[in-house]
């Protein structure tokens, strides 16, 4: 929380939007892979 404090708006937003690109990336893979290798019970 501190970047929020003492950087620049725009670094400030573009540090965070790295991140949730980077976890919406995590999740696009283990959703593929949470398709693909499911078990039918």
């Amino acid at each position: 929380m501190e970047i929020l404090i003492k950087a620049p708006v725009s670094q400030a937003v573009f540090k965070n939007a790295l991140q949730a690109m980077a976890v919406t990336l995590i999740l696009l893979v283990y959703n593929l892979a949470n398709t693909f290798y499911q078990t039918d019970k």
